[in-house]
């Protein structure tokens, strides 16, 4: 059984892919950035020919061809956007250690995704100062092993990943996406939100699955569900799961407040889900002010405290 190069020459950075199989022997052409020896003129097939911008290299991605964007590590102060193209990967090159690549606009949201299904991101770190870090409205996406840092200057509305629906096309709700292994640090506000979309759209998000992400430093909420300013049917995160993960801050006054209604008072028995298997880092009693579940039909199901096991039958009343 062979092993089958990617596109352009590249050896795929030992992760082969293996034919006879069933599994697709080729994908998408494949880009390179490198911010220190990059040029954006170069044509990005190659690292010798690589992009100085990210922004470069998603513009050339074609919608649905599942192109691969790979990135080495430096800082890229940009405001990426990825506008009405599905199945676009960004993927650091990350030796074993700290090197992610960094985007790090100096002001405003590092990653905007509009209109675009099954984007992923694997690898990176992306910063805002003064804004929400990044916005996903898209549907099939995984996020994994990436940092979304956050700063005092965010505003308490604003999030480290905020998922929301688009308001004109509910094809796009941000649902059915995995958040895999991910910290979340140091956001101004909520370090992580799903929000409805506004009016005529109104959608909630479904079907989401955040593992093993660690949180921490956080100014506001770890996980939280917002109301948008207009529209929304009834409820805003519905059957979700958040398991595996590591809630860091000492005694925080609220880890999660998942209890918001949608626009104007949509019923929060919609919100419902699986909050298993988590770990907080409180030596004192979680009760429903630092679990804030209520009135919704999210269960709280084998998750822990600094004394053992905890109770969570009540959190949901």
């Amino acid at each position: 059984m062979g092993l089958t190069n990617f596109p352009n020459g590249v050896s795929s950075f030992g992760i082969p892919v293996v034919g006879g199989i069933g599994i697709p022997s080729k994908v998408g052409k494949v880009y390179f950035v490198d911010a220190t020896n990059g040029v954006d003129t170069n044509s990005g097939k190659s690292h010798a020919k690589a992009f100085q911008t990210i922004q470069k290299a998603i513009n050339q991605c074609v919608s649905g061809a599942g192109d691969i964007v790979y990135i080495f590590p430096g800082t890229y102060n940009e405001n990426l956007t990825i506008t009405s193209k599905d199945y676009i990967n960004l993927i650091g090159c990350v030796s074993p250690g700290y090197a992610r690549p960094d985007v790090a606009p100096t002001t405003g949201i590092a990653l905007s995704i509009a209109n675009s299904q099954g984007t992923v991101l694997k690898h990176m770190r992306f910063v805002s100062a003064d804004a929400d870090t990044v916005v996903n409205e898209g549907n099939g996406f995984l996020f994994e092993d990436c940092v979304f840092d956050g700063d005092a200057g965010q505003a308490a509305t604003e999030a480290n990943l905020r998922l929301v629906g688009d308001a004109a096309d509910d094809s796009y709700t941000a649902s059915e996406g995995r958040i895999v292994d991910c910290l979340f640090r140091g956001c101004g506000g909520d370090a992580l939100i799903f929000q409805h979309a506004n009016a005529p759209s109104g959608v909630g998000v479904t079907n989401v699955e955040v593992l093993n992400c660690r949180f921490y430093d956080n100014t506001g909420d770890d996980i939280a569900t917002a109301a948008n300013t207009s529209g929304g049917g009834a409820g805003i995160l519905l059957t979700a799961l958040i398991h595996g993960c590591k809630f860091m801050t000492k005694d925080k006054a609220v880890y999660l407040d998942l209890d918001q209604a949608s626009f104007a008072g949509g019923d929060l028995l919609l919100n419902t889900g699986m909050i298993s298997g988590n770990f907080f880092n409180d030596d004192a009693a979680l009760d429903a002010t630092k679990i804030d579940i209520s009135g919704t039909n999210l269960r709280f199901v084998g998750n822990y405290n600094a004394v053992g096991v905890v109770d969570g039958s009540t959190f949901d009343d």
